[in-house]
């Protein structure tokens, strides 16, 4: 059934009804009954209802990009580095949507316990939520030091970040090829248009 067709659809205004024509890639019933209550209760006017709706858009938009191109490239998971913060979380939730095998991955190193929690507590969350997602910890912390002793003569702690960050990198592509899978990235707009790169990792 379309949208036009449910009998919820012809209480919104023209101008909500215009958006949800334009987008119908996915919206359920439920989505439609929830925005009309919404709307009925005097919870949100149009212009919010209009809000939510392109923000549902989007995020159907990106998921459905991501399960086109693991299926047009024979990809059978996807892999994504969680540290804790809004980026990796944003990124391993759409991921999660698609309904794809999903791995998530925390990669400690020497890391305040108050950050890892968080990494831990996300994924942890998204496992319970979503039955095609995989929490993998691998504390990297050992390898480091290694790394760390063997570079003594050469201590720099600029360098050793980045050390950290292309530790993860391969701890990730690891993951990736034993699970036929691809290491999405967690790049946001400012790295990507403003500072001119991201760390993938």
């Amino acid at each position: 059934m379309r949208i036009a067709q449910y009998k919820a659809f012809d209480e919104f205004p023209k101008e909500v009804q215009d958006v949800l024509n334009y987008a119908d890639i996915g919206f359920t019933t439920k989505d439609i009954l929830y925005l009309h209550n919404l709307y009925i209760t005097g919870k949100a006017d149009k212009n919010e209802l209009i809000k939510l709706l392109k923000q549902k858009e989007s995020w159907l938009l990106m998921t459905s990009g991501l399960k086109m191109y693991r299926r047009d490239n024979g990809i059978q998971s996807l892999v994504v580095g969680v540290s804790g913060g809004i980026d990796s979380a944003v990124v391993s939730t759409l991921c999660a949507l698609t309904g794809s095998p999903t791995h998530v991955v925390s990669m400690p190193i020497k890391q305040k316990m108050g950050q890892h929690a968080l990494s831990i507590e996300h994924c942890d969350k998204l496992s319970e939520r979503f039955n095609n997602v995989h929490h993998i910890t691998k504390d990297l912390t050992k390898i480091f030091e290694t790394f760390e002793d063997k570079f003594d003569d050469m201590n720099n702690d600029l360098a050793f970040a980045n050390t950290r960050a292309r530790l993860r990198m391969t701890a990730l592509y690891q993951i990736a090829q034993f699970n036929n899978g691809i290491v999405v990235g967690t790049g946001n707009k400012v790295e990507d248009f403003g500072v001119g790169f991201f760390t993938k990792y």
